[in-house]
Order: structure tokens, then sequence, then C-alpha cells
């Protein structure tokens, strides 16, 4: 039974290629073996272009052929002493132990035109984008810095078109200077917040919350943001069951989870089109900026973990800590997914707003992957709920939701100065 559980857990179960758990002992072996013996190796991170549009448009029995049939075509092609794993979802990586990166780009090449032959449906080709980046084994890094830099030369590849393979260059992980951040606006709001300070905590709560709406009205495609968040959130934690204390403190947190957003330039912040990987980087500074803004409302100690941490991923693939699992706080995990809900049903530059029957399947595809599947369960719940009180859930909008959970409120509200006039009585 114990050799039968390790296979298993060495195996993914619907490819039969490797498991994460797997890849990630290969990785670390090899990551040591290359500092000692200075010998260098690979990885390939290789993600199938369009699978939630194979799940949403050919269903996801399709979608899962797809993968297997990934997974066999990678697996014929790479090298006997390669490791093949799946990572997360709709992406593998292949280890190439003693391998450059040319070398790397040959086979991964040679991998995606016979990937090209394969059709998921009459006339639909598969096709897949690749990062590659070698290892540095002069340098005191981890399998974890290899990784991430193959992630940076994946997304490079999803920028240019997807359907090609990206290597990785220093480019694209140029550091920050003090130009791409607004430093000034960064210190001048720090000092006006530190007047504020010395207020009560609720006028500072409302002031705070005057600045990010004053932010969020500069952008046409993020009006009332942190509000839906905010509602959002609430719905989920309250069909969670948790207690009103942390609730309320997730409430302000999902309030002021963008006031970092000041700190990025209007150019990057408002861009139409796709941002460049360094402007992404400086994207991915906002929860860092916000955590700078609000480090010494001491009162605020539980807000600012959770504002810090609401971009992570349950699979530690999120910034800027790369945190997993439950070691990410409960808080953060609720508002990525009301955030995430929120993006998705509303207009952005880069798509269109969806119908919240098709956010959540979205949000079920990625449960697991990016976000806590307890929680996404918790938002379909509410969901659900708010659809049988208002005779359908298919034909739901965000406005129906949002004024459902303002009712909500407002009922909380009159019930609770009932009670107070009640008492004086």
């Amino acid at each position: 039974l114990y050799h039968q559980a390790r296979l298993t857990s060495q195996t993914d179960a619907l490819t039969g290629v490797g498991s994460r758990r797997l890849l990630e002992d290969k990785l670390e072996a090899e990551c040591s073996r290359s500092k000692r013996y200075k010998c260098p190796f690979s990885v390939a991170i290789i993600d199938l272009d369009n699978f939630k549009t194979i799940n949403d448009v050919l269903g996801h029995a399709t979608g899962d052929e797809a993968l297997k049939k990934l997974a066999e075509c990678m697996k014929a092609e790479k090298r006997q002493p390669d490791t093949l794993a799946r990572y997360g979802g709709d992406e593998f990586v292949i280890l190439m132990p003693e391998t450059k990166a040319d070398n790397a780009v040959q086979l991964l090449e040679r991998i995606r035109t016979k990937v090209y032959e394969i059709h998921v449906a009459e006339g639909v080709s598969m096709t897949i984008s690749c990062g590659i980046a070698r290892s540095l084994p002069d340098q005191d890094e981890s399998f974890g810095d290899v990784i991430r830099r193959a992630d940076l030369a994946l997304y490079e590849a999803k920028s240019a078109g997807r359907n090609c393979v990206k290597t990785w260059d220093e480019s694209m992980s140029k550091a920050l200077t003090a130009d791409d951040i607004e430093v000034e606006r960064i210190k001048q709001l720090k000092r006006r917040i530190a007047g504020m300070s010395k207020q009560a905590e609720k006028t500072f709560i409302q002031s705070i919350w005057g600045l990010v709406q004053a932010l969020e009205a500069k952008d046409p495609y993020a009006k009332k943001h942190s509000e839906n968040v905010m509602h959002y959130a609430v719905a989920i934690g309250r069909k969670m069951n948790i207690g009103p204390k942390h609730l309320e403190v997730i409430r302000r947190a999902a309030m002021i989870h963008d006031i970092g957003r000041i700190g990025v330039p209007d150019a990057v912040l408002f861009k139409p089109s796709k941002l460049t990987p360094h402007e992404r980087n400086i994207i991915e500074q906002h929860p860092l900026i916000a955590v700078r803004i609000l480090d010494k409302m001491s009162f605020l100690e539980q807000e600012i973990n959770i504002v810090r941490a609401h971009h992570e991923k349950w699979n530690g693939r999120g910034y800027p800590d790369g945190a997993a699992g439950t070691a990410i706080p409960l808080g953060a995990r609720i508002l990525a997914v009301a955030d995430a809900f929120d993006a998705l049903t509303s207009n952005r530059s880069y798509h269109k707003s969806r119908t919240p029957a098709e956010a959540v399947k979205i949000l079920v595809d990625s449960s697991e992957y990016d976000f806590d599947p307890e929680i996404v369960k918790a938002m379909v719940s509410w969901i659900e709920q708010v659809g049988n009180e208002l005779d359908g859930t298919d034909q739901l909008t965000p406005e129906d939701l949002l004024g459902f959970r303002r009712q909500a409120d407002n009922n909380s509200a009159l019930k609770l100065a009932a009670g107070v006039c009640a008492t004086v009585g």
C-alpha cells in the first residue's frame, strides 16, 4: 500500500506523466548536482494555448483529452534522461539535465511542431507556448529561481502571440528603478495618512476609502471595483460562517486592497494593450506599495497582511511572496476570488465583461490552481442562493448580485437599529 501510495503521489492521475511533487524532488536534486559539478540544466514550462476556450466551447471531456494527447506527444519526443511532469492545470514542465538553453530550444521546437499536428476537433489544431530558462550553477539560486525565470519567458511567448518558444534573458527581469514607481506620490500619500492616523479609526477608514474611490474614478474600467470586491468578499465570508470581527477585517481590507495602485504610473495602469514583462513587474509592486503606505497604521495590521497577499495563488505562483495554500491568509484567499469575479464580470481594456455564469465556470476551472477550492465553492453557493431567491441563476447579472448584497446590509442595519430601540425602550 505504501509503495502504491507513493507511486500515485508521483504520477498525475489524468495524463500519467510525473506529478508536481515528483518534479520538485527531481528539480531539487538536479539543482544540488548542478552546483556541485558546475553543469547547467534547463527547464521548460509548456502551456496549452487557449485551454479555457477548449473547455468552454468543446467541453471538459475534450479538454481532458487534449491534455492527454499533449502529454503523450511530449513523452514520445523528450529524451530518456528528461523528466516530464504536469505542473498544474494546462501547464507542464520538462526538466532537462546537463542541457544548455540552445539545445532545449531545439527539443521544444520539435515538440511544438508535433503538437500542431494534433487536432482537438475537426480543423482545430493544438498549439503550445513555451518558456525556457537555464540554471546558473555559479550563482546561489534555488530551483524556484529557475522556474520563475522560465515563467517569465513563458509570459513573453504568450505576449508574442502564442505558439512559440522563448528563452529567458536578463531583459525579462530588468530591475525596477525610481523612475518606474511614482515615489513622490507615495511620499505625499504617506504624509497625508500619517496625519489621518491621529483621528479615530473610523474616520481614517472613511478618509482612505475616499482616496480609493478618487483613484478608481480615473480608470473608466475600474469604477466601483473596490466597493464591488468588498460586497462579494463579505458575501463569501458570511457563506463560510466567518465571525463578525474577522468579517469586518476582510471588509476593510477589501476597501483598501488596491490603494497601492497610486504608485503605478498612469501610462502603465491604463495601458490599453498588453503589458510587457517589465510593465507587469511594475504592476505587481502594488501590494507592496500598499504595505509601505499603510505600515504605520498598527490598528490595520490584519488588513495589511490581507492586502499584501491578495494576489497570491493557491498553487504558489502568485505575487509578491509566492505563498501557497493555507499559508496565504484566509482573508486574502477570499479577496482573490472576489477580485477575480468582479474583474471577469466587468469590462476591461483587455477583455469584455462575462456573465456571472461564465465567470463561475472560469473560477471553478481555476480552483485548486489559482484559488482556494473551498472559497470558490462558497462563492458559487452564494450565487446559486441569490439565483434561487430571484428565480433564475442563469439570468443573473452583476447588478442583481450587488443589489442583493446591499439589500442584505440594509436589512441588517434595520435589525440592529430595531434592537437598539427595543433596549432603550
